[in-house]
């Protein structure tokens, strides 16, 4: 099995129930979302709290542009990294 970047080891929602699983990143890029048991080998593994959840794939939309004025809040930098 090909050794991989990051290892995340938490819970996700899958089909509307939390079920233990992993996330893989290889460059950056989830490179597979197994059960913990074939989860591959990592460089790195992070075992994520009782209180996180894993959303592989999820892209958070909801941004305030704090422009004119506000920008210290937020701005289109900081506004489009998610």
């Amino acid at each position: 099995m090909k050794r991989v970047d990051l290892v995340l080891v938490g819970r996700a929602l899958v089909g509307g129930s939390l079920v233990e699983a992993t996330v893989a990143v290889e460059e950056g890029r989830i490179a597979g979302v197994t059960s913990p048991a074939l989860a591959p080998p990592a460089e790195e593994v992070v075992k994520l709290g009782a209180k996180r959840i894993l959303l592989p794939g999820m892209v958070d939309l909801h941004v305030h542009m704090r422009e004119p004025g506000l920008e210290y809040k937020e701005d289109w930098r900081t506004g489009s990294m998610a």
